[in-house]
């Protein structure tokens, strides 16, 4: 015991034992980066499904920074009819692809 400064004793409590601390196991390490080239079949539309699938988790996840790259390419044996070159082309254009061209 130990006295205050108005006379008074001090009791001190007995310390409660802390209770046993669990080891702290390391996490494995986060994974930190998806990649996943995958060709879809034009036919069936597959490219919507993969948007609502996959692409629709990564963007909805906190903190993601999603990257979408679509390439496509199409062959046309016979050659393509000017009407579907002209509106490939300017649809192309006009929805910002980096390149779109055509061989012969």
């Amino acid at each position: 015991m130990a006295a205050q400064s108005s006379g008074q004793p001090v009791v001190y409590a007995p310390r409660a034992s802390l209770a046993p601390v669990a080891a702290v196991t390391p996490r494995s390490p986060r994974k930190t980066s998806f990649h996943g080239p995958v060709e879809a079949n034009a036919a069936t539309a597959r490219v919507l499904q993969i948007g609502e699938e996959v692409i629709s988790q990564l963007v909805s996840a906190p903190m993601a920074k999603v990257r979408v790259n679509v390439e496509i390419g199409a062959e046309f044996p016979q050659g393509a009819a000017e009407q579907v070159h002209r509106a490939l082309s300017k649809n192309a254009t006009n929805l910002k692809f980096k390149v779109s061209k055509w061989e012969m």
